[in-house]
Parts: C-alpha cells; sequence; structure tokens
C-alpha cells in the first residue's frame, strides 16, 4: 500500500499536465490542505474529510449572504464519483420562501448555451434547411431583411454587430417588440462583439425554419438526452413557488428585459434550471452527448478571440481545449483580469455565466453549479439602489407590468464571484487528491459513490 506521501507527490505530477495553465506551488499547497485534514484524523470518514474541505467555501458563501449581497445561494460541485453540495437562505429578500436543493434559478445568459446546442444539433442532423455552419440567415428565415450575408456561424459566435431601430426593451408592446427585432442590421461581420442578439436571432431562425416551438427542440435535442428533469423555458404554475434570481418569480418570467417584451425564452436568457440539473447538462455536454466534438473543438470558439499562441514554455496543445467557448467563457492567461476560469481548472473546461448572478462550469471530471440570487430584492431596495426598470406593455389586449432588477454593479460584483470560483477551484482539486487516497486505502471506493450535501441555516 502506497504512503500518503508518494500518493501526494504522484497526485502533484498528474495534477500540473491537467491543469497546465496553473503553477504547481498553487496546485501542491491547495492538496495540502486536504493532506493535512486526512493526517490530522486519519481515521476519519468521507464526510469528515468533506464537511473540513468545504468550510473556507460556506464561511465565504455566509459572509455574503450576511452582508445582503445575495439572499441565498445553492452550489454543486461533482468530480468524478464524488457530489458535494451547499445551499442555504432565502428565495429573495422577504425571507419567507427558504432556498431548497429544488430551486429554479433563473440563469440569464447562461440560456445562451441552450439555443448553441440546439442549433448545433440541427446543423448535425441538416434538418430544415440547416446544412452548416456557413448557412445564411437570409435562405432560413424571410423576416430578417436587413441581416445581409450574416452566416448561423457569425451569429452563434459573437461575429458581428446588431442594430434595430430602437431598444427591444422599451417597445409599448410585444407585437411592436417582433417588428423591431425583424429589422435588426448586421455590420461588422467577424468581429467578436458579445451581445444578445444573435442567439435570439437564431431562436426564431429555428422555430420559423421547423415549424416547432423552441421548448421543443429544447426537448428533442437537450432535455431528452441528457436527462433533465427541472429545467423550463415555461414555468408550470405549480412551480413557481421554487423560482429565484427574478422579481417576476410570482408570474413565472425572467428579470432580462428583452425576454419579458419578447414574451418568454428569448434565445439569449429565458431559462429556468436547478443546480443539480446544470450538473448533468454540463457533463452530457463534456462527453459528446449534446454536441460533437468537432463542433465543441471547432466552430464553438469565437473568430478572432481565440488564441494558439504557445505560453512560455512552448506548449500549445492544451491552448485548444481552453478557448473562448461561444463567446461564453473567457481565456486566462490573455485576459486574466476578467478571467472566470480559473487556472487551477483542468483543459478542457469552459465557464458560462448569466446577469442574474448563477454561474455553470463544465471540465473533463466534472462540473460546477454556483447559483446565486442577488436579482431577488424588493422594489424598494432596487430602487434606492438605483437598479431598478419598470417595464409596462401589452401583449395582445393585456396590459403587462414587470420589474427588471441589474444586481451586477451595485448588488454583486464580480469580485464575489471571482472570489468563489478560486474556492470552487481549490476544493475540486482537494477533492480531486482524496479520491485518489480512497482509492488506495478503501476497497470499494471505485464503485461507491461519495454525495454530501449541506444545508446551511
Amino acid at each position: 500500500m502506497k504512503s500518503i506521501d508518494k500518493i501526494f507527490e504522484e497526485f502533484i505530477k498528474r495534477a500540473k499536465l491537467e491543469s497546465p495553465c496553473a503553477k504547481e506551488e498553487d496546485i501542491r499547497a491547495v492538496a495540502k490542505k486536504m493532506y493535512d485534514i486526512i493526517s490530522n484524523n486519519p481515521s476519519g470518514t468521507p464526510n469528515d474529510y468533506m464537511t473540513e474541505a468545504m468550510k473556507p467555501c460556506i464561511e465565504k458563501l455566509e459572509a455574503l449572504r450576511a452582508n445582503n449581497v445575495t439572499p441565498g445561494y445553492n452550489i454543486l460541485l461533482n468530480v468524478g464519483n464524488t457530489e458535494i453540495g451547499m445551499y442555504g437562505g432565502y428565495m429573495d429578500d422577504t425571507y419567507q420562501r427558504k432556498m431548497s436543493q429544488n430551486t429554479l434559478f433563473d440563469v440569464a445568459s447562461m440560456s445562451k448555451i441552450l439555443t448553441q446546442v440546439v442549433i448545433s444539433n440541427l446543423i448535425e442532423s441538416n434538418c430544415c434547411g440547416f446544412t452548416g455552419f456557413d448557412t445564411k440567415i437570409k435562405d432560413l428565415c424571410p423576416d430578417f431583411k436587413n441581416i445581409g450575408d450574416l452566416t448561423i456561424k457569425d451569429a452563434v459566435s459573437f461575429s458581428a454587430h446588431f442594430q434595430t431601430p430602437g431598444y427591444l426593451s422599451k417597445c409599448k408592446s410585444q407585437e411592436e417588440a417582433m417588428e423591431t427585432l425583424f429589422q435588426v442590421e448586421a455590420s461588422n461581420i467577424g468581429k467578436y462583439e458579445y451581445t444578445d442578439f444573435g442567439m435570439i436571432i437564431m431562436k426564431n431562425v429555428a422555430e420559423y425554419a421547423t415549424g416547432k416551438n423552441f421548448e421543443t427542440l429544447i426537448n428533442d435535442f437537450i432535455t431528452t438526452k441528457a436527462e433533465l428533469t427541472n429545467t423550463y423555458l415555461t414555468i408550470p404554475e405549480g412551480k413557481r413557488e421554487l423560482v429565484t434570481g427574478t422579481p417576476n418569480w410570482k408570474e413565472g418570467e425572467a428579470n432580462d428585459p428583452n425576454t419579458i417584451i419578447l414574451g418568454g425564452f428569448s434565445g439569449s436568457a429565458g431559462c429556468f434550471i436547478t443546480a443539480k440539473d446544470w450538473i448533468k447538462f454540463a457533463k452530457a455536454y463534456m462527453n459528446g452527448i449534446l454536441i460533437e466534438d468537432q463542433i465543441l473543438r471547432g466552430y464553438a470558439y469565437t473568430p478572432g478571440v481565440f488564441s494558439t499562441k504557445p505560453d512560455k514554455e512552448g506548449n500549445s496543445e492544451y491552448m485548444n481545449y481552453r478557448g473562448l467557448l461561444m463567446g461564453n467563457t473567457f481565456i486566462p492567461w490573455l485576459t486574466a483580469d476578467s478571467s472566470f476560469v480559473n487556472p487551477l481548472f483542468p483543459n478542457p473546461s469552459f465557464l458560462v455565466q448569466g446577469s442574474t448572478r448563477p454561474v455553470g462550469l463544465a471540465f473533463k471530471d466534472g462540473a460546477a453549479a454556483l447559483f446565486f440570487n442577488p436579482a431577488s430584492i424588493s422594489k424598494k431596495r432596487a430602487e434606492e439602489l438605483g437598479t431598478l426598470r419598470e417595464l409596462n406593455f401589452t401583449r395582445g389586449e393585456k396590459e403587462i407590468s414587470r420589474l427588471s432588477i441589474d444586481p451586477r454593479t451595485k448588488i454583486m460584483p464580480l469580485k464575489n464571484i471571482k472570489e468563489m470560483l478560486q474556492l470552487i477551484a481549490e476544493l475540486r482539486l482537494m477533492i480531486l487528491f482524496f479520491n485518489e487516497y480512497n482509492k488506495e486505502y478503501s476497497k470499494d471506493s471505485e464503485e461507491k459513490k461519495i454525495e454530501y450535501i449541506k444545508k446551511i441555516a
């Protein structure tokens, strides 16, 4: 039987190969934390070790809640045969609805990846005119008359600038918003610009070309394949009490203003999902169940942003697995100040995030959901902070009033997210080391799944 010191040194070598963006001393320092936890309690159980390893995360989460950064949270981390979670607080700042494992989060722009997966599947199946990423939008849907030669690839990889005659969210009716959308013009094609419009366009194009609503397409290409059970574009009335991340939870509607005015899932926002379902989705994505490997490694990267430039040691191979995935992730060594994909995470890995402050990660040996709900605050507090927008418009003959809250600067700035990502990256590495230790010292470790979900007050 190997000693814990030998297991440790072998682990450091493998971890460095799997996370080439990380410094060896950083990997060693993090793994040493679990080494010490085990060494200080050699007769402990897996739950004992996980409880100790989770403490820094829980302390940070509760500090965020105590400082009114977020009413609640749901964190879930899957690493191989180990899954641990932390959830606590409330679904909004009335402090009536307790956070649960089944809470449905408005994940805002995380919804974009669902649209990208649907479009990729339509191309893979050569369905309804989707013959390839170079197919022109105007050949699929005549409604977009001013789109020029914009291709599917341009739209799904954030490679164009879009301009409409006015803001969609300022339209007086849903019908006016749709008319405004169809007048969108595209320019600077081939140049990266993060925007909602590419996914909004592709959602409408897919529905027109297939004759199916997007909920059906999501079910065909994602929900069924990934075995998702708590992912919704339209919230059933009986599930609305489980909704968070939006001030419009009683209506079962999202926080995003464009999604509100367009009447529901817009292609760029409007999905509601549990942390558990994100884990399922991310693992299915990374395992090639939802999207072809060649798409994941090829068209999934945004032109002009993804780089294959070797690092200082001349390594370039791994960089092909860590680019800017469909415009949704960040490249750590090129844009360190805005990097979300922590260097401790392995290659391949990717991250998506939403304005309501959910973050979803996927990597080759697991996935993580860091779901917060800072947009679930009262109208009064949002007004005081200057983060509130009120939308008043009509849907058909019905007068509609909804709220939209932007929590990104005055409620939950990026530094809070980065700090949590660092802790989750460290926790993942600690779990990996524990799993290696457990393989050596536990006969049934390969067959037994370790699951530890902790409810915080």
